[in-house]
């Protein structure tokens, strides 16, 4: 948000934690609140997020991957599958 002109604190940051991107965005923007808006800083957060990922990985936390990966064989839609070398861990 910080190229957008809002600084936000940790404790703001936080208190979205589970909430939409759209919710989040048009809470923080207030009456700069467009639909253009949104979607453009979401679509920024996204392109960061997975460029982060794409470099630096990710690992699930602690008991993530046994509980997903029989999921998903048994058929249960996940998002993706957990590696077998990330469920070691």
């Amino acid at each position: 948000m910080e190229n957008e002109g809002i600084a936000l604190t940790r404790d703001q940051f936080l208190d979205t934690f589970g909430l939409r991107d759209d919710t989040i965005i048009a809470k923080w923007l207030g009456v700069a609140a467009t639909p253009e808006a949104i979607q453009r800083i979401a679509d920024a957060k996204e392109e960061l997020y997975r460029d982060l990922v794409r470099h630096n990985g990710i690992s699930p936390e602690p008991g993530v991957a046994t509980w997903l990966n029989p999921a998903s064989r048994a058929g249960v839609a996940t998002s993706h599958r957990v590696s077998s070398a990330a469920s070691k861990h």
